[in-house]
């Protein structure tokens, strides 16, 4: 009897188990029925359609404007300078006033349970940007609209109509969802940064016939001074169109990681840090412009300064990196929209408070974020710093 009572529950935790240990870009691609994208070779080949666009890497739709500044930059950039750039449009891709109006999902298409995931992943954005979700009037004719589409998908940035996000039955987690609406704020993909190749190796022979052209780099794409993020919830996993599956070939050199690419079901600091940075949250808050943070710290819409954490937390005193000092507006909230990291103490405390210690040396936190690191760690800094920290896909 129990047996029979607890099948069900028991199969469904093992496609939970199996979709947890898929990498974002292997869920998206599961979820996709069609990939149009596999049959372009080149952008100037790519197909454009009126009323979609072009579909790029899976998951990612560029209207017919968008697709031709690309062809123009890809042709004019061997001859021009290259500025520090990341994976956010330029402004004229930025939702006005960082507000993003949507329609609620309809309960005809969507569960309970999965339109609380939708609400989960906008309210992640909200709570560490001073991006706005609200629900659409008659007055706004740009909006979101949620529809189960063609697997997953989402256009880039602002498209001046209503736009739908895509999310097929494999794409109604939380994860996956909070990576589509960081596409129509306007992200691309982390792995398609123009400074990429300092960071990941792309094995060309081991991608799938046809799909070279996945991995072309968006030099247009700019980078706001952050740092390369293999914890971005916008980054792919190492298989991406891998034509064997193999990590060896294509794959990241350490075991650390293969857990860490492509596999977030949040925002990582940086997620987190670009945002506030493209849409001028401390700007937009009037905060003090002779606020200075350490370290990788930044100025959120609290007027504080915000640094790497659980996935973020308040600086203090502690946290060095740039020799300057760092005040926040009196009296502002420092724990109102954020997340405490794990195991804070005060520098030169030396034990292991934090299960992804050893992950956060190998990617090189020890330098970047010392003073936090001091506080994490009880193995020796440089020690760790002399890893490699080479990632082969």
């Amino acid at each position: 009897m129990f047996r029979g009572d607890f099948t069900p529950l028991l199969f469904l935790c093992v496609l939970l188990a199996v979709a947890m240990s898929q990498t974002i870009d292997e869920r998206i691609a599961m979820a996709n029925v069609q990939e149009d994208e596999s049959t372009a070779t080149g952008p100037e080949n790519a197909t454009v359609t009126e009323d979609i666009g072009v579909r790029r890497e899976l998951d990612m739709i560029f209207t017919k404007e968008q697709w031709e500044f690309i062809i123009r930059q890809n042709r004019t950039n061997s001859t021009q300078g290259t500025r520090n750039r990341r994976k956010a449009l330029r402004p004229m891709n930025r939702w006005p006033g960082g507000v993003l109006p949507y329609e609620r999902p309809s309960g005809r298409v969507f569960s309970g349970r999965e339109i609380v995931q939708i609400e989960e992943a906008m309210k992640e954005w909200q709570t560490y940007t001073c991006l706005q979700f609200r629900q659409a009037t008659s007055r706004d004719s740009n909006r979101l609209h949620f529809i189960s589409g063609d697997g997953c998908y989402s256009y880039i940035g602002v498209v001046k109509r209503r736009q739908e996000i895509s999310l097929g039955r494999g794409c109604r987690h939380k994860g996956i969802i909070a990576h589509e609406i960081g596409h129509a704020a306007g992200y691309v993909h982390e792995q398609s940064r123009p400074d990429r190749d300092r960071h990941v190796t792309i094995v060309y022979e081991n991608i799938q016939r046809g799909n070279e052209d996945q991995f072309r780099k968006y030099r247009w794409a700019d980078t706001f001074g952050v740092a390369y993020d293999y914890r971005s919830i916008m980054h792919y996993g190492a298989r991406d169109f891998s034509r064997n599956g193999d990590y060896k070939p294509s794959g990241p050199r350490t075991p650390v990681s293969r857990r860490v690419i492509g596999n977030r079901e949040s925002l990582s600091f940086r997620d987190i840090k670009l945002a506030n940075l493209l849409y001028e949250c401390r700007e937009t808050a009037g905060c003090d412009p002779n606020i200075k943070c350490p370290g990788e710290g930044f100025v959120d819409k609290s007027c504080t300064c915000m640094c790497p954490g659980n996935p973020v937390r308040p600086c203090n005193s502690g946290d060095t990196g740039t020799g300057s000092r760092f005040r926040a507006r009196a009296g502002a909230a420092t724990g109102t929209d954020s997340v405490p990291g794990k195991g804070q103490s005060e520098p030169g405390a030396c034990t292991d408070r934090d299960p992804l210690c050893g992950q956060y040396a190998r990617l090189g936190h020890c330098t970047t974020n010392g003073a936090f690191m001091a506080g994490q760690l009880q193995q020796d800094m440089q020690k760790l710093q002399s890893s490699t920290r080479e990632y082969r896909f």
